[in-house]
């Protein structure tokens, strides 16, 4: 049986997360959207955002997607080396370690 505690990831400000991935060297990485300001019209768009929260570390980074919104994408996985991969419709993107952009596959 499963005996540890969760532990409390210092992602701030998450609304609807739709995916958690790890690569291998620890990184987390979540597909989520933010919390709205409380004055946004509530009919505006869902920000979309990939979040990094390095090994080790507190402070989270969120990874700019040239390109691509977000808003549609529904999975996301990492692999060891620490390429993303994620869906946006029924498209699937790959995004290599150190590159600028992803590609879709």
């Amino acid at each position: 049986a499963y005996t540890a505690q969760p532990t409390n990831l210092p992602f701030p400000g998450l609304d609807r997360t739709k995916n958690v991935a790890d690569d291998g060297a620890g990184n987390v990485y979540a597909l989520t959207s933010l919390v709205p300001p409380a004055e946004a019209n509530p009919f505006d768009p869902v920000v979309a955002k990939v979040l990094k929260l390095p090994a080790n570390t507190t402070a989270t980074a969120t990874l700019d997607v040239p390109g691509l919104n977000l808003r549609s994408a529904s999975d996301l996985t990492v692999d060891a080396p620490g390429n993303i991969y994620f869906s946006d419709g029924s498209q699937v993107w790959k995004w290599s370690a150190g590159t600028p952009a992803p590609v879709r596959l």
